[in-house]
């Protein structure tokens, strides 16, 4: 133990595994950075003090500085900072020293301002490695030495296998770009010479059409010429059977002649029966053209 006003630092023989100093180096430094903490929600609260104080009581404080001079002196230790490995993480931080009973303490006068809290706490220091922890962590160095070398090992070899999968994948992606294009291409073209040949049957249809229906008026003009022959040639037929009928019983009544009924009627019939027979054989014909 150092004196008053000073930091005691715990000096023990025994040899610490590797394990328990970073444990006991984690703590104090949780404990530093606490008494940071506290420190600077210290220094806040002064700050914040000051500025609320009136220029009245700078004033009053600034005529009872003579007095004071008068006054006996107090003396006040500082606190100190006990650190200690047995201490758990959770607990106190800091442990100050109690003051002197000897010096004398005087309350400071009513029209005075508050006391102002003490001034920043030192920082505590942490001790050097020793040369046993050191030699204890050496074999633990070691080691995360090795495990650092492997892992940038798998490292490139990852980053390899990497590159070899991204040309890969890019070769496969550019083939598959390639016959899509080839395949989206032929798409196309068979679209159009699908759409070039239907376009092509629609004029074919078109035209047979036309020509169809060509043929079908010339055919109905023939038909139509064709009747009217075959009619007019009928018509001339029955009129020279009449007339030469009339000029046969004209002949007959001038030579007194009269034919029997029977011979009249076989002639008769005779005669109908060969106007309608060339009448069927007139309308046979054509029917045939």
């Amino acid at each position: 133990m150092t004196d008053a006003g000073k930091t005691t630092v715990p000096t023990t023989a025994a040899v610490v595994p590797a394990a328990a100093m970073v444990q006991k180096f984690d703590v104090l430094c949780a404990r530093w950075k606490e008494s940071q903490e506290l420190i600077a929600q210290l220094t806040a609260i002064v700050d914040s003090l000051k500025s609320q104080l009136p220029s009245s009581a700078k004033t009053t404080a600034s005529s009872s500085k003579p007095s004071s001079r008068t006054s006996p002196t107090t003396t006040a230790d500082a606190p100190t900072i006990i650190l200690d490995d047995d201490l758990p993480a959770s607990g106190a931080a800091f442990v100050p020293l109690p003051h002197d009973d000897n010096t004398q303490r005087h309350p400071p006068p009513s029209h005075t301002p508050p006391p102002l809290p003490p001034p920043n706490l030192p920082v505590p220091t942490i001790p050097p490695p020793r040369s046993s922890s050191a030699a204890a962590a050496q074999p633990q160095q070691l080691s995360y030495d090795t495990r650092y070398m492997e892992l940038q090992k798998e490292n490139q070899m990852l980053n390899q296998h990497i590159k070899q999968c991204e040309g890969t994948l890019e070769v496969v992606m550019s083939k598959f770009r390639s016959q899509a294009q080839a395949f989206q291409k032929e798409k196309h073209d068979f679209q159009l010479k699908l759409e070039r040949s239907l376009r092509d049957e629609r004029q074919t249809i078109l035209q047979l059409r036309g020509e169809n229906a060509a043929l079908q008026t010339q055919l109905g003009t023939c038909l139509s010429v064709m009747r009217q022959a075959v009619a007019a040639d009928d018509d001339n037929v029955d009129v020279l059977l009449a007339g030469l009928m009339r000029e046969n019983e004209g002949l007959r009544e001038m030579m007194g002649m009269r034919a029997p009924r029977c011979a009249s009627g076989s002639e008769g019939g005779e005669s109908h029966v060969g106007v309608q027979g060339l009448s069927s054989a007139d309308a046979r014909t054509a029917q045939a053209v």
